[in-house]
């Protein structure tokens, strides 16, 4: 039998997403996939799916009506609700985080765009993208069974590890002390691409001009007005602005997933975040 799920209101920012299409950075292809890859594999994981299953990724105000019998998980509540057909469903934004995930036993299955169904918020590659009134296949139940109807999901974490950038010799040589001895905030402009941050001013030492770079994910970039932007899924491919440091891939999640206005701290890569009352170990400067 068919299974499927429609979309009666797509909400903000709402996208189909898997773990994304690595390895074609070298043809101006992002990676994309899932902004908090744990987040969306627990969802998963309490459904009895893979974890790299494709989930629905939002910000919020996502409403879908089951066409069939079908089990979801949502991370704005993290339980499991049984839904029949006909019956709606709405995930919910929250004050604690930006993205959230809905997740249907089977998976949600679309076309593989270079081996990803993932939706690139930046050059629109992927299958088309979700409207009101598009239908998605679900996939065949799971062998697995469901352990538990809910799991507690706590409050990200705001401590951020970031590692020197190739270009921080461009900015005095306090710079990295104050990256780390003072919080951030990021903005209140939201979407996968980056996320731009307030924080302290750095005293750039040099104006050379750059020519464009490769970008990763988690590169900060140091445009002329003095806001870093932090690079995350759907970030370009290359860059001419200079990158001043790099969020540990394993902590990018908590940049996206920060609300604006809430406090970020930084600390030295390496260091454990349960460290609270350590700024970091200063790394050498390159001669």
């Amino acid at each position: 039998m068919r299974r499927t799920i429609t979309i009666l209101e797509t909400g903000w920012l709402t996208s189909l997403q898997d773990r994304g299409r690595r390895g074609y950075g070298h043809l101006g292809v992002p990676a994309s996939g899932v902004i908090d890859k744990g987040l969306a594999s627990m969802m998963n994981r309490i459904l009895g799916n893979r974890e790299d299953s494709a989930v629905i990724e939002t910000v919020g105000g996502l409403v879908v009506q089951a066409d069939t019998a079908l089990l979801v998980a949502s991370s704005d509540s993290g339980a499991v609700v049984s839904l029949n057909p006909g019956d709606r469903y709405r995930v919910e934004q929250t004050r604690d985080r930006n993205f959230q995930y809905l997740a249907i036993r089977g998976g949600v299955q679309a076309p593989l765009i270079l081996g990803s169904v993932s939706q690139d918020q930046l050059s629109g590659l992927g299958p088309q993208l979700l409207e009101v009134g598009a239908t998605l296949q679900i996939g065949a139940e799971p062998s697995n069974g469901i352990l538990v109807d809910v799991v507690a999901i706590g409050v990200p974490k705001r401590t951020v590890r970031i590692w020197p950038g190739p270009h921080l010799e461009m900015w005095a040589r306090d710079s990295w002390e104050k990256m780390l001895g003072n919080p951030w905030t990021t903005t209140a402009l939201l979407d996968r691409i980056g996320a731009r941050l307030d924080g302290p001013e750095l005293t750039r030492i040099t104006t050379v001009e750059m020519p464009s770079e490769p970008l990763i994910d988690g590169a900060i970039q140091m445009p002329p007005d003095g806001q870093p932007i932090v690079m995350l899924r759907d970030h370009p491919t290359t860059g001419g602005y200079p990158v001043v440091a790099i969020v540990d891939p394993e902590d990018l999640h908590l940049v996206a997933q920060a609300p604006a206005g809430e406090p970020l701290r930084m600390i030295a890569g390496g260091q454990e975040r349960t460290r609270q009352g350590s700024t970091g170990t200063v790394p050498p400067r390159r001669r």
